[in-house]
């Protein structure tokens, strides 16, 4: 997280000079500099001292040459004396600051505490009539400019009823009032929308995942399934596919889906039926039961030997085992899961058998 800072602090370095650089080229292609702006309004000004001036302040240099020269100043805290008041920049900036912080404070708090309680019951209240009135309100204050919205504030509390200063002097509370409901107004009229349309997506999704919880354990209550089987089988319904896996987890975490049980009615029942080891590993798979639960439920299997002996004698029913049905008995037992080695001795100690018979 520290270096993601770093590198997006660092990333800033390149846009910040590039808005410095395009700001100060606009003024230059304006047509006019200061000198231009502050002798024009005192009539006829001789244009040696319009030169003289602009070789005092510099501006007779080439525009790289001012850019540079300005970015230096204000590099080092050197904003230079403001053409108007005469004033230093940097001290007038800091003197302005305390107030400039304290209406940004009031501002950003008002828009919270207007913005986040409207916009959650707007939500609330979705389509109904506390709705409708708040989304008209928020239509308005987007509409209204601010000045405007100043001018209306200024006319109810400052004149109308006296409660508030016209012009704000210092830094005090009262002053700051109105600036900060001016701003506070459109800026909560924007955010409200955005509040209302987040927690409305988010109902819409706890809504959403209670539904699909519901019908996972209708599923898993109809019959015994897999985490994964009921996941495929919500995603089929048209769940999304990471909600669906964390439903299934839900109903393990509550003990309505059990894998490690599930293997064990899987392999009991394919055991049952006279299926081997290779065919139960199949089913397993084929069911989604984690690869770490297969050993315990396979240990469940009776012996291979037994369940190879009673397919052979219910096949055969006495008659002898010749080498075709071995073959055809040897195949059959190797499609219902078990391996050579486990068919060949039995078969050789019952056709043995068989043949004494």
């Amino acid at each position: 997280m520290r270096r993601y800072i770093l590198k997006r602090l660092l990333q800033l370095i390149p846009v910040l000079l590039g808005v410095t650089f395009l700001s100060f080229a606009m003024m230059r292609l304006a047509g006019s500099d200061a000198i231009t702006e502050m002798y024009g309004e005192k009539g006829a000004v001789s244009q040696e001292i319009i030169d003289a001036k602009r070789a005092e302040l510099g501006l007779d240099r080439p525009f790289l040459s001012q850019y540079f020269s300005w970015l230096g100043g204000l590099l080092t805290g050197d904003m230079g004396t403001s053409y108007v008041s005469g004033r230093d920049v940097f001290g007038t900036f800091v003197s302005k600051l305390p107030a400039t912080l304290l209406l940004t404070a009031l501002s950003v708090a008002a828009t919270v505490l207007l913005s986040v309680p409207l916009g959650i019951l707007a939500a609330v209240r979705h389509d109904r009539f506390t709705d409708y009135f708040l989304r008209f309100c928020s239509f308005i204050g987007n509409a209204l400019p601010n000045f405007f919205v100043a001018l209306l504030l200024m006319q109810v509390f400052s004149i109308r009823w006296r409660l508030l200063p016209v012009l704000s002097e210092g830094t005090s509370l009262r002053s700051a009032v109105l600036p900060t409901l001016t701003l506070a107004i459109a800026m909560s009229a924007k955010y409200m929308r955005q509040v209302r349309a987040a927690v409305l997506e988010e109902l819409n999704r706890a809504a959403a995942r209670s539904l699909t919880r519901q019908q996972a354990a209708e599923m898993a209550g109809r019959r015994m399934l897999s985490q994964k089987e009921l996941s495929d089988r919500l995603v089929k319904k048209g769940t999304d596919p990471q909600e669906a896996q964390e439903t299934a987890r839900w109903l393990a975490d509550l003990g309505a889906v059990d894998d490690a049980a599930y293997a064990g009615v899987i392999v009991r029942h394919y055991a049952a039926m006279g299926y081997g080891p290779g065919r139960v590993r199949q089913e397993l798979q084929r069911r989604g039961i984690p690869q770490e639960l297969w050993d315990d439920a396979l240990a469940l299997l009776p012996e291979g030997e037994e369940a190879i002996e009673r397919f052979i004698r219910s096949k055969c029913k006495g008659k002898p085992l010749d080498r075709e049905t071995q073959r055809k008995l040897a195949a059959a037992l190797q499609r219902r899961g078990f391996s050579w080695q486990e068919i060949r001795p039995v078969l050789n100690r019952l056709g043995e058998e068989m043949a004494e018979e």
